[in-house]
């Protein structure tokens, strides 16, 4: 797709810490397009750069989970937030539209806002599961909050003011996930999802791969498959770069995914294949989380959103044998489709096609109506 027209006027600034979040706005920025070439300018990935948006930073080089992880990263962050802070004290962007990645994101927002310049903040930070004192903040330094699970808009219902409000559109997957699950019951296949980041790979795979080899021995000619990171070379799955597939080629075809923590976990409930969430963190990063996570005793958004284990999880301290164990039931066809019949509530949860569509309207309206925020506030 051609580079965006500049057309003289200031571009919204973007700015995104993963893979999940620059593909959904990637769509959203070119169904803004659809109605007017507005400019941007970002911080984001492989999908805003190939929709056209012109990246001041691919976020490869700062994206990191965890407290011990981020360490290596501190002086990227620091130096991109340093130049962030500078072009939006200095008058450059019309509006700041941040995505996830919260603890560098709302910084930029107290910025912004004591630049007076309006913050659209997509997909919440997850107070419900921990600093849910961030709410009365976020209320503060966001003009215009989109959220992504249908339990959030609530959270910040009694901070709705004139100068900050929340909406929810559904979650962008639904229109994403096109795929259907076809998995050929006599080709049985495991769907490996070791992540989106370099350091989730490394530490995931390893482990994903010895439940896989584990499983190997109670499944006749089982083959195994990775699921390929967009913005992560092949290179970086060592050994196993020659089992790649893309992320849809294997939801289309798994008879059960192993699934590390996150997004992907709901991509696999839309796409219809049941599996098993496994998830390791360093022992700090974990141990630290154990103290400030309060009120979740589930990691998978899809348990969390259904309130039941649809997903087995196995998290940090995981026993290869008890996983494999786990996996090995969808490889019945009886219990395999009682699965996926419970995995079809999480769909029906997240709702109906058109998200992108309409975060698209709003965050149009909101660029257009910026002028008219600026004076409010």
């Amino acid at each position: 797709m051609p580079k965006q027209a500049c057309n003289g006027l200031k571009p919204s600034l973007i700015v995104c810490g993963e893979s999940s979040a620059d593909r959904y706005l990637s769509l959203i920025v070119e169904s803004v397009w659809r109605k007017e070439k507005i400019p941007f300018i970002a911080v984001g990935g492989s999908c805003l750069e190939s929709a056209g948006v012109k990246l001041l930073e691919n976020f490869s080089s700062i994206s990191v989970i965890g407290a011990l992880e981020v360490l290596p990263k501190l002086t990227k962050l620091f130096s991109l937030y340093n130049r962030l802070a500078d072009i939006i004290k200095s008058g450059k962007v019309k509006s700041v539209i941040l995505a996830d990645f919260p603890d560098f994101n709302l910084r930029i927002a107290k910025v912004a806002k004591k630049a007076n310049i309006p913050v659209f903040y997509y997909i919440s930070p997850q107070v419900w599961a921990w600093r849910k004192s961030r709410i009365s903040w976020i209320a503060e330094i966001v003009n215009k909050l989109v959220v992504i699970l249908p339990f959030e808009k609530q959270l910040y219902k009694k901070f709705i003011s004139d100068n900050f409000y929340v909406d929810y559109f559904g979650h962008p997957l639904i229109d994403i996930i096109k795929v259907k699950n076809r998995a050929d019951p006599n080709k049985p296949l495991l769907g490996i999802f070791p992540g989106s980041r370099i350091g989730e790979i490394k530490k995931q795979l390893p482990l994903f791969m010895n439940i896989a080899d584990i499983l190997k021995n109670s499944v006749d000619n089982l083959s195994v498959k990775i699921a390929k990171a967009p913005d992560i070379k092949a290179a970086y799955y060592g050994k196993y770069k020659n089992l790649l597939l893309s992320g849809d080629e294997l939801f289309a075809s798994s008879t059960a995914a192993l699934l590390k923590s996150g997004t992907v976990t709901l991509e696999a409930a839309i796409a219809g294949v049941p599996g098993v969430i496994c998830y390791r963190l360093s022992y700090i990063t974990y141990k630290i989380g154990k103290m400030i996570v309060k009120g979740v005793d589930k990691m998978g958004l899809p348990n969390i959103i259904s309130g039941e284990t649809i997903y087995p999880e196995f998290i940090q301290n995981i026993d290869p044998q008890k996983a494999a164990d786990s996996l090995l039931i969808y490889f019945n066809k009886l219990e395999r489709n009682k699965a996926v019949e419970k995995i079809k509530v999480v769909r029906s949860l997240l709702g109906e096609i058109g998200v992108i569509d309409r975060t698209a309207d709003e965050l149009y309206k909101f660029i257009k109506d910026t002028d008219t925020i600026v004076a409010n506030d």
